[in-house]
This record gives C-alpha cells, structure tokens and sequence, in this order.
C-alpha cells in the first residue's frame, strides 16, 4: 500500500541523511587547511602539488556527497511511502541500564530504566512505551518505509 509522504516524514529521511553531510563538510575542511597551507608556502614545486588538489578535494567531497545521499534524494523526490503489513511475533519489555552512569566513582549504582521491544519477523524493534502499551501481541501493525532504501520511517497501528 503507497501513502503520500508528510512533512515529518520527510523531515525523517533528511535527518536520516546527515553522515552524508559531515562526511564531505571534513573533505571541504581538509580543502581549507590546504589551502591555508597553501598561501602561507613560499615553495614553487609545493605550489605546483597543492594547485590540482585545491580542486580535486571539494570535488572529492561532493561526489562523496551525492554517493552516500542519492538514496535519500530519491525517496524525497518519489514523495510516497510503502505500508507493510507486519505481524507481532512477541513483546518484550526489560530493565536496562543507563550507559556510563556507573563510572564517576566505585559502587555508584546505574541508573535503571524500562526499554520496550516488539519482535516482528525476528528481529528485536525498540519502541515508546505508550505505542508498546496499545498493541498486543499477534496484531498486525504496518510499516511504514521509504520506497527506495526501504528505510523503517515509524510503526502504525492499523485501526480496525
């Protein structure tokens, strides 16, 4: 089943494109310090190494850009989501431990907290506790994904 993609739900897949981003901002940093050392060195054989990688590293970048978002753009621009009929498996909820809250000093105790999961298809979900609440196990619930990377956008319960 095809649904139009909303405004958060496209805020979803940009925010999901952001290691695409930091990684070509370090190749356009790294282009920088080039070429702070670059009009700072007075040697002409410097000059001559230093002049095609002033252009080759922000083209570097972006195409690193474009590889690592292509994806993403592709689901922006086909502005519709797939819904999965997905069926519970189990539901799991357990006591988990806050990380790195036991270190400031010998025998502090970790700060507990509740961690819900859904098994669907044998694989372990992580989800609020109100939408753990409002399900039971064996229901059908969808998936809602992008249709190109087949990225898990949020979990719906189907109203019956």
């Amino acid at each position: 089943m095809n649904r139009n993609l909303t405004e958060q739900d496209k805020k979803i897949i940009r925010y999901s494109c952001r290691a695409g981003y930091m990684v070509s901002l370090i190749f356009v940093f790294m282009n920088f310090l080039f070429a702070l050392g670059f009009s700072f060195h007075r040697n002409k054989e410097f000059h001559e190494l230093m002049g095609p990688a002033l252009i080759l590293i922000p083209f570097l970048g972006l195409c690193i850009l474009v590889l690592m978002n292509r994806s993403c753009y592709l689901d922006l621009k086909s502005d519709h989501k797939i819904v999965e009929k997905k069926k519970i498996q189990l539901k799991e909820s357990k006591t988990v431990y806050e990380a790195g809250s036991g270190t400031l000093y010998i025998g502090q105790k970790m700060k507990p907290f509740q961690a819900y999961y859904l098994i669907i298809e044998n694989t372990r979900y992580k989800v609020e506790q109100n939408f753990y609440d409002s399900i039971i196990e064996g229901e059908i619930i969808g998936f809602e994904m992008t249709s190109h990377r087949k990225h898990l956008i949020r979990m719906v319960k189907f109203k019956t």
